[in-house]
This record gives structure tokens, sequence and C-alpha cells, in this order.
């Protein structure tokens, strides 16, 4: 092994440690703030997720106004930094506590990032990141949102709030090398939330959770994406699978626990609302699953709740409320790029002068809805049922 694809391994491993905390810095400060203390794996790791939607959300909000450039970087940092400084005590505890006691999770971590280090050094070959991702890129980084740059080219209305994320890693080093970083990220902390399911799973097989069973079902197709070209790419279908895992296991999880403290169980609610949104603005195809999984927690939230003493109904209408909220950034995004709610379907306009042509819209729409059923086998379909056989 060469000194250079060492040097690279190293360097690309141990900035997503950096990125890590700072994103779980993100979620930790969240919890705080909300009153619930992380004093467990699962929730350290749920900071993450936690953490790196509300980041999702800033960007959204900051670009509107701002290219995403070292400023974000800087603030989303400082936020991050003193959340773990304000949860120091915590933090440090549960490593103090595990690290010797767990060493060999820590290693098989450590053998895991490395492993998808040397992936993701790789050069992108994802056809659709030369021919728009890496342009998202870019003009995020640049400009602040461009009213009407869909015209420029259809693919760059699609309105996928991953590629803030992308930009805000193209600073310093790594400027026009976000791609290395963004997706093997996501990718290693999955794993390590399958490291940590499958040890407990098999140390306490008397107290088997759903949860932990689905983590450990899911090492076979993370360990295929794992070489997958999107490894390397800034592509947002692999973060869709892997934000649809951590939403389904926290979906697990919550109706698994029938009893709890309110506080805790309401912030459990919380985090699955949160994550879910982020996926539905990182690829509007997640509306389906996300939107699922938010609609079955806040229903079960509501039936075990409303007989507890403490309970208030109106926190069911906040949530709703604070739900469609979540999405205000997104569909604002979508009009000023597009000049439509929910680009590319065709409908809820604005009568703006970037709007898109409403015949290019449908035909986007259209090839979308064939390109979905007939990947890979055939572009046109004659019948309504004619991509249901080679599926």
């Amino acid at each position: 092994m060469s000194g250079l694809l060492i040097k690279t391994i190293v360097m690309v491993s141990s900035t997503w440690l950096l990125l890590f905390f700072i994103f779980t810095g993100a979620g930790l400060l969240i919890s705080r703030l909300s009153g619930v203390r992380v004093q467990s794996a699962g929730r350290f790791f749920s900071s993450f997720w936690v953490g790196w939607a509300f980041t999702i959300f800033f960007l959204q909000l900051w670009h509107l106004f701002l290219p995403v450039d070292w400023r974000a970087a800087i603030i989303v940092s400082i936020i991050g930094i003193s959340g773990l400084i304000w949860s120091y005590k915590d933090f440090w505890h549960l490593i103090r506590k595990n690290l010797l006691k767990h060493w060999f999770f820590f290693l098989i971590l450590l053998i895991i990032a490395l492993w998808l280090a040397s992936a993701a050094r790789l050069t992108p070959l994802n056809y659709d990141t030369g021919l728009y991702h890496l342009s998202a890129i870019k003009w995020t980084t640049s400009f602040p949102i461009v009213p009407g740059l869909g015209n420029l080219h259809y693919r760059l209305a699609f309105n996928n709030s991953y590629f803030l994320y992308a930009a805000l890693l193209e600073i310093g080093f790594w400027a026009k090398k976000s791609h290395h970083l963004a997706n093997g990220l996501l990718l290693l902390v999955l794993f390590a939330q399958i490291s940590i399911s499958s040890i407990k799973l098999f140390k306490n097989k008397s107290k088997i959770k759903l949860y932990h069973l689905f983590y450990v079902l899911l090492l076979a197709p993370a360990v295929k994406i794992a070489g997958d070209i999107n490894i390397s790419s800034p592509s947002p279908d692999l973060p869709v699978f892997i934000l649809g895992a951590v939403v389904m296991a926290l979906l697990l999880a919550f109706l698994e626990k029938s009893k709890g403290d309110q506080q805790e169980t309401g912030y459990s609610l919380f985090i699955i609302r949160t994550i879910a949104i982020a996926g539905i603005t990182v690829k509007s195809s997640f509306l389906a699953l996300g939107g699922a999984a938010i609609i079955l927690a806040i229903i079960v939230w509501y039936l075990r709740g409303r007989y507890h003493p403490g309970f208030n109904k109106r926190r069911t209408f906040v949530w709703v409320i604070t739900i469609a909220a979540g999405l205000v950034p997104w569909v604002a995004r979508s009009v000023v790029l597009s000049g439509y709610v929910l680009y590319p379907i065709p409908f809820g306009s604005f009568p703006v002068d970037w709007r898109i042509p409403y015949g290019d819209v449908s035909f986007v729409a259209n090839e979308t809805h064939r390109w979905a059923q007939t990947s890979g086998v055939n572009f046109e379909v004659t019948g309504r049922l004619d991509w249901f056989k080679p599926w």
C-alpha cells in the first residue's frame, strides 16, 4: 500500500470523525434544550442524526440569502462544539464507560472506517454526479438560491437538500472533493449502529429487541452498498436508503417501548419526526415512507398518552403544525428554483416570471415516472401494467 493511499485514507477517516462529533454535538445541544440527557449509546448515535437533520434545515434557510460557504461551516461547527461542551459530562461518561468494556466494538468500527475510506477516495462513477450533482453543489457554494435555476437544466430544480450538506463540506482541503466525504460518513454511522445492535443481540439473547434484530438484518445490504458507486458520489439515493433504515429502526424501538416517561417518549417522537422530514427534503420519493412513519408514531403517541395524567391534547396539534412548518423552507426552495410547490409535479404553480413552462414540467414528471417503472429494462411503456412483469 503506497504512502499516498494511506495518507488519503487517514485524511478521509479523520475528517469523518471530526464531522461526526460536530453533528453529534448539535444533536446533544438540541436534546439538552429539550430537557433530555443522553445516557445510552443508542441515544448518542440518534443525536448524530438529529444534529445532521437540523443542519439540513439550517442550510435551507441560510441558502435563501447566502451561498453555503465557510461562514455556514463555522456556525455549524460552533453549534456542534457548544453541544459537546454542554453535554461534556454525559458524553465523557459514556465514552469512558464503554471504551475498555467494549474495546472490540471500537476496533471493528476503526476497521470499517478505514475500509469505507478506501472506497470513498475513488473517483465518482455515478452518471448523475457528472450530469448534475457536482453542478448543483457548485451553484450552492457560489450563490444564494437562484430563482428559476431549473430553466438552465431541469435537474437543477429537483430541490435535493442533500446538496446543501455536500456544499457545507466544500471548504479548505476538501474544496471540490466533498463527494469523498458526504455519503461515506452516513454509511459509517449506520455501520456503527449495526455493530452496537449485533453486540446487544448476541449478549442479551433473552431480551431481544426488534430494532436490534432489524439493524443486524441490515448488515448484508449495508456491506453490498459499501461497494456501490454511490459511496464516492454525492448522490442522494444512498442517504435515502440510510435514513429510511434509521427511521424504521427508531419507529420499531418507539412501538416496542409501551411505557416510559412522557418527556422521554415525546422526545423519541420528535427524533422520528425530525429525521423523517429531513429525508423528505433530501429526496421527495422519501415522502411515502417518512410520512407514514410520522403519522403512525403520532397516532401511537396520542393513544398511549391520552389517559396519562399529565397528557395535554394540544400537544398533538402542536406536533402537526411543527411537522408542516419543517417542510416550509423546502417548499419555498422548490418555488424559487422552478415556480412549482413540488417540482416536478406539474401542479401548484406560482405566477412568477421564472416559472418553468408547464409542458416541460409534465414531460419531466412523465419521464421520472417511466424511469421508476422500467429502470434498466425498457424506457418506453405502452400500457399501464407493462412495467410489472419486468420488475
